[in-house]
């Protein structure tokens, strides 16, 4: 079975969101897509985790002009503003 789910806007915990697919009893797979904010001097990622059928997506942000080598930090739900989170999921 397949399923979307799409929220607005999300909010962030530690830069993580949890997604339940209720109509599930397990999810398989999970893929994540969305929109990158434009915002200035920083590239951002998203990572999937799965427990039962609930989808953990944390959101990661770098900023590309540090001078040293920097590393990822969580995103913030400012940083979503005005976006959307997709889930697709591949359960049973």
């Amino acid at each position: 079975m397949l399923d979307i789910k799409t929220t607005n806007s999300p909010t962030l915990a530690a830069g993580a969101i949890d997604i339940t697919f209720g109509e599930m009893e397990k999810v398989e797979n999970a893929y994540v897509y969305f929109e990158n904010p434009a915002i200035s001097d920083y590239v951002f990622d998203a990572e999937t985790s799965v427990s039962g059928n609930t989808v953990t997506v944390t959101v990661s942000k770098l900023d590309v002009t540090a001078a040293a080598a920097a590393a990822w930090g969580n995103a913030a739900s400012a940083d979503l503003n005005g976006f959307d989170l997709v889930v697709v999921a591949k359960g049973i």
